[in-house]
């Protein structure tokens, strides 16, 4: 049997109450790392897109600061985002995972929003 590191991101992730799929606003999403694309693999994305084809969902951390308010952080999935970004849509299907903010500050450091 593989046990998970004891951390709050493996914790979150394991409870089903903490992670659900929906479809995100492009525009909330915080992607603070630049990503390496693969410019074939974006141009093929976004074809597959237009043709209706569906993908695997981004995951998205949502963790709440102090006073409630929702930040939305993608770490991966940078193919499907960029496709999904150059293509103009307004959302993304994504799975949200909720992640406590001391999760994000450790990613992030002082350039954290929570």
């Amino acid at each position: 049997m593989t046990t998970l590191p004891n951390t709050s991101v493996f914790q979150a992730s394991e409870r089903s109450d903490n992670v659900h799929d929906e479809e995100v606003p492009m525009r909330v999403i915080n992607r603070p790392f630049p990503p390496e694309l693969d410019e074939a693999k974006v141009e093929r994305f976004m074809r597959d897109y237009e043709e209706g084809d569906t993908f695997t969902p981004i995951e998205i951390w949502r963790a709440r600061n102090a006073q409630g308010q929702s930040f939305y952080f993608s770490f991966g999935g940078c193919h499907r985002y960029e496709a999904a970004k150059r293509l103009k849509r307004e959302t993304i299907r994504s799975r949200i995972v909720d992640v406590p903010s001391t999760t994000i500050r450790a990613h992030l450091g002082t350039s954290s929003p929570v």
